[in-house]
Formats: structure tokens, C-alpha cells, sequence
């Protein structure tokens, strides 16, 4: 089975996974339980050309229920990963572990008490 060429985009600050066969096509789209939507050639409306979850994370627990995720025969090969002939299941939680799980947190600066802070050391010990 021939894999098509995948590339991925988060957005993280909006919780958008956007997931584009390559190479670009205009599509139009329909809807699958929980929000996957799908993308469908515009000239040959039985070509899936990509794919959109508004809400991503919240997808994530009903991938296994009937309806979510469309039964293809396709397989994958994401655009700059080591993730070669998976299924779009596959990719969706591969996405939700780099993207939604192992989100870089912003460290809060926090002041260091006073007893803590020093200006010069308390000797002038040399190793």
C-alpha cells in the first residue's frame, strides 16, 4: 500500500491540529463525531486530502468510539519525523504526546527569599 506524505501543524494557543496530505489541494469538508473534520478533494470528492480538530485535546478520549476517526486505507509518513507507514489513529496520538502533553511549560519567576540570596561568598575558599 502506497503511503502518502503527511505534514502536521499545532496550534497550540487555540488547540487546532491541522493535518495536510501533501501536495497541497482545495477541498471542501465534512464533520465526523467529535469534531475531526475531513478534507476532501475538490475535484475528486472521494480523495482525502487532509484533515482539522477545533479542540484537539478533547478528541483525544473518544478516538477509540465508533464514528470519530473515519475507517481509510491509508497510511502515513509524517514530514520531518522518523514516523513512517502509520495510520491517521497513529498520527492523532502521536500528536496529542508531542503537542498537548509534553507542552513547554513557562517558567514563573519567583523571588528567592532573602535568606537564600547572596552578593559575595562567605569565604574566600580556593579548591
Amino acid at each position: 500500500m502506497e503511503t502518502k506524505k503527511l505534514k502536521v501543524t499545532y496550534y497550540d494557543e487555540k488547540d487546532i491540529l491541522y493535518l495536510q496530505i501533501l501536495p497541497p489541494r482545495p477541498a471542501r469538508v465534512d464533520e465526523t463525531k467529535y469534531g475531526l473534520i475531513v478534507r476532501y478533494n475538490w475535484d475528486k470528492p472521494d480523495e482525502v486530502v487532509g484533515f482539522e480538530c477545533l479542540d484537539f485535546s478533547l478528541l483525544i478520549p473518544h478516538l477509540a468510539e465508533p464514528g470519530v476517526v473515519p475507517q481509510l486505507d491509508l497510511r502515513f509518513d509524517v514530514e520531518g519525523t522518523t514516523l513512517l507507514n502509520v495510520t491517521l489513529t497513529e498520527v492523532l496520538h502521536w500528536a496529542y504526546e508531542r503537542y498537548v502533553l509534553r507542552r513547554p511549560t513557562v517558567a514563573q519567576p519567583y523571588p528567592l527569599p532573602a535568606s537564600i540570596v547572596r552578593e559575595k561568598p562567605e569565604t574566600d575558599y580556593k579548591p
